[in-house]
């Protein structure tokens, strides 16, 4: 689990407690959040092969927690399939979140939820799969457009933990990791933002 999944782990129970029927993990991982989603009858976990991962021990823990390898832009699933769908801290690594989100769209049931958190202030990560960093109304606008409509919008860690992140990534540099000194470095730019949307 990364930095910041405490403060995620949070957010999602709230919800977790109140989530039944199918639920859909895009972008799954290790599924780190699954246990919080017991009342579910079924959780599936969707994320890209393992093998695209050098870490080999992390992907054997990926592949144990993957039900279903695919694509978060073509989900293998019918329409109107979830009554909820997680797609936590990945909204930033897909090239084509439109298609994503409509995607989500399709397949969620009517009155079903979508819950995602992104970053709106990180450094580069997951290179060269990190492609945009999304304000609150930038979401809004691609939820608009796939016709979700967006029921809440949370901001998680505030000021002083996003001052912590980013001191912590200045402290932690390494060449290695992110090539370009922090002088030179531009970074993305706030902290995270829970996104709750609904189908329209």
């Amino acid at each position: 689990m990364g930095y910041f999944s405490p403060v995620i782990r949070s957010y999602l129970a709230e919800y977790a407690v109140k989530a039944t029927g199918r639920l859909l993990d895009v972008g799954c991982g290790t599924a780190p959040h699954k246990s919080l989603f017991n009342g579910v009858a079924q959780y599936v976990g969707l994320d890209r092969p393992s093998h695209v991962y050098d870490d080999y021990a992390q992907s054997n823990e990926r592949n144990a927690a993957i039900n279903v390898v695919g694509s978060a832009y073509d989900l293998p699933f019918g329409s109107q399939y979830f009554d909820l769908i997680l797609g936590l801290q990945i909204i930033e690594h897909l090239s084509d979140p439109l298609s994503f989100l409509q995607e989500a769209q399709r397949v969620l049931c009517h009155g079903g939820t979508i819950i995602l958190t992104f970053p709106l202030i990180n450094p580069v990560h997951e290179a060269p799969y990190d492609f945009f960093r999304f304000t609150e109304y930038g979401l809004r606008h691609l939820c608009e457009i796939s016709n979700l409509q967006v029921k809440k919008v949370t901001p998680m860690g505030g000021g002083w933990l996003t001052v912590g992140y980013l001191l912590r990534s200045l402290l932690l540099w390494n060449e290695h990791v992110v090539p370009p000194p922090w002088w030179k470095r531009r970074f993305a730019s706030s902290s995270r933002f829970g996104h709750i949307a609904q189908q329209a």
